[in-house]
């Protein structure tokens, strides 16, 4: 589960994961299980886009880049409306992301764990390592940390801030000097996944969740996605969420991750809470909302991503 943090953004790679352990019950069918490296490499040889939008295939990684090219996006204006920053550069990545490597960028400024300025720049999307994205922050004169992450699972909400296992972050801050009347460049790159921890990486599931149903409202909503060491909802072992969600067409799909999980064989529930009852407290399909008709069996197999596609092919009656 997420560490509860007082500050907008802590970035120092808080590593926040759910430790689970085999269970006795009945085992499940085994799926697809797929060996990707924790930090995998990407080949220098530039490779056909792959489509981004298209279901991610059971038992397949996509960690293939497209093609080269400087796609920099427009940097925005300072707040205070004016010409020019007081550090400013571009954010790359330099490895493969665990889900389509989208979503909001963080960047900032920090004395300690003090924050001097960020920036977030939304619908950030590192589509290969040859994209760049700018960023700008003012700051007055003195010595901070930089640092940067791409919150690729779209689940770091204030006030809590702060990257999880989906993300792209840097493994290390850099640390800068801003003088007085002297703009600072600074281009920094995503070279670590947020599950490579110094305790090592035990294993993890990913997917895409579509609808297969009409929904009953409007399809949009926070989907919930736990796992189980029996069938739901008894021992529940982890849990994550994917805010702002949109299911209201069959040709829509979320991505999900449940990352530094012990080996084993498990249940997983997902469901969107289509009219909005569920909440931290209260994590229970009830009526209106989508799910799954039957059981959805997983194995973790430790250090290697497992892939399970999941269709909520029922509304809760």
């Amino acid at each position: 589960m997420r560490c509860l943090i007082t500050l907008i953004m802590v970035l120092p790679c808080l590593q926040l994961m759910t430790a689970c352990s085999d269970d006795g019950s009945s085992p499940p069918a085994d799926s697809a299980v797929v060996d990707q490296p924790l930090n995998p490499p990407e080949a220098s040889t530039d490779l056909p886009d792959p489509d981004q939008d298209a279901p991610l295939e059971q038992g397949v990684v996509d960690a293939s880049d497209g093609a080269a090219g400087d796609q920099t996006l427009d940097l925005p204006l300072p707040p205070d409306g004016s010409a020019s920053f007081a550090i400013k550069g571009k954010v790359t990545r330099s490895i493969a992301p665990l889900l389509d490597g989208k979503g909001t960028l963080h960047v900032g400024l920090y004395l300690g764990l003090l924050t001097v300025g960020t920036v977030q720049i939304p619908n950030a999307h590192f589509k290969t390592t040859a994209t760049a994205i700018s960023y700008g922050i003012n700051a007055g004169p003195g010595t901070y940390t930089l640092s940067a992450f791409l919150d690729d699972n779209q689940n770091a909400l204030w006030p809590f801030i702060v990257p999880d296992g989906a993300d792209l972050l840097m493994t290390t801050g850099i640390p800068v000097t801003i003088t007085a009347g002297k703009p600072l460049e600074q281009d920094l790159v995503l070279d670590k996944l947020g599950d490579s921890g110094s305790s090592g990486f035990k294993g993890g599931l990913k997917g895409s969740i579509t609808s297969g149903v009409v929904p009953q409202l409007d399809g949009k909503g926070t989907i919930f996605i736990t796992l189980h060491g029996q069938l739901p909802p008894a021992d529940q072992k982890a849990s994550t969420t994917i805010p702002n969600a949109d299911l209201s067409s069959p040709f829509n799909k979320e991505l999900y991750f449940l990352g530094d999980q012990t080996s084993g064989k498990y249940y997983l529930r997902v469901y969107l809470d289509d009219n909005g009852s569920s909440g931290p407290f209260k994590q229970v399909p009830d009526p209106g909302d989508l799910t799954h008709k039957n059981p959805v069996q997983v194995h973790v197999t430790g250090g290697k991503i497992n892939i399970y596609d999941v269709v909520l092919d029922t509304v809760l009656k």
